[in-house]
């Protein structure tokens, strides 16, 4: 018998933990009692344990399925493959996912968790109902539904035709950075999506957790709010920053440490407090967006000139290369 099954019914308790870097494995089980399913084992970090549960068939996004708890396994089990003869779960085991994987909370009847392969990020919850009964749910893709898949046309002067001391208007550096959205629940972790769609699976593309955003709550006051962003690094250009998104979650983090951290400065709304506000003057917007960079400091509002004195100095930070959020102008 492989070394890892357990030759006893032990159930050990699930630690609560909170953004908790756990191991996670998927095994293909063709049991010649119980019928083909799938095993899913969770171990935590510096434990000799993974918690299992059985389910018949791994849920798409929006699906949910039930999981039945098994025997806690021992870790070195993790992976397995090969036949296993007589005696407990006899059949064929193929292991079919096995990786890092990001546990943002754990309890004893809940686990919210995170997959990630390549660029892809698939979020599942696992929450007990009775017993050893759980659900199995993938809410992939649920909180971007009314995420926008078009970047708006924005009006763009030349240099030389700013008018310094028109009083009506607002200046601001175009930031090096990629468009992105932001989508703002109550009480819920805040959510970050591109507007693009993956090329390779059309879906959307999910950047949440290569920033700090997702471990923010979102304030009652805000409501349900979609903002759109400028994701940037301070001091990087255009090209680091995409290689940062461009890179699977793991990676991106890995890259954050040596180049800078991710950031967000918000520039333009889709949705306010529920209403959707993309045709409202820009002026209405900017006491949106201040309200929300209030709300949330963790996202920026850009540096705007508005007196003549702000808007000489800013251009001339910019043509000198001594303006530190861009190199675009």
């Amino acid at each position: 018998m492989p070394i890892g099954i357990p030759n006893i019914k032990r159930f050990q308790n699930i630690p609560s933990s909170f953004e908790s870097r756990w191991t996670g494995n998927v095994q293909y089980h063709q049991a010649k009692k119980a019928g083909p399913h799938y095993d899913l084992r969770l171990s935590p970090p510096g434990s000799s344990d993974a918690f299992s549960w059985a389910v018949r068939n791994f849920p798409g996004p929006g699906q949910k399925t039930l999981a039945v708890e098994q025997p806690t396994h021992e870790a070195s089990y993790m992976g397995f493959e090969g036949e296993i003869e007589t005696g407990y779960g006899a059949g064929k085991i193929t292991s079919i996912f096995l990786d890092k994987i990001d546990v943002l909370e754990s309890s004893s009847d809940k686990i919210l968790f995170n997959m990630y392969r390549g660029q892809t990020v698939s979020r599942y919850m696992l929450k007990k109902t009775s017993d050893k009964n759980w659900l199995l749910y993938n809410y992939t893709g649920q909180t971007g539904e009314d995420v926008p898949d078009y970047k708006p046309s924005y009006k763009s002067i030349k240099v030389n035709a700013l008018r310094i001391g028109k009083g009506d208007e607002v200046w601001a550096p175009k930031i090096d950075g990629a468009h992105n959205t932001v989508v703002i629940r109550p009480d819920k972790r805040l959510d970050v999506y591109s507007y693009r769609l993956s090329k390779k699976t059309g879906e959307q593309i999910d950047h949440t957790y290569k920033t700090d955003l997702y471990k923010i709550r979102g304030p009652r006051q805000l409501g349900n709010t979609i903002v759109r962003t400028e994701l940037y690094i301070p001091g990087q250009d255009s090209a680091t920053i995409g290689g940062v998104l461009n890179a699977g979650t793991w990676r991106s983090r890995e890259k954050q440490k040596t180049v800078g951290k991710l950031k967000s400065m918000i520039m333009d709304l889709v949705k306010f407090k529920g209403r959707n506000v993309e045709k409202s003057p820009y002026r209405e917007k900017l006491k949106m967006l201040e309200e929300i960079s209030e709300q949330i400091p963790e996202l920026d509002m850009p540096p705007l000139a508005k007196t003549r004195q702000e808007k000489l100095k800013l251009k001339s930070d910019i043509f000198s290369g001594r303006y530190p959020l861009t190199r675009e102008g």
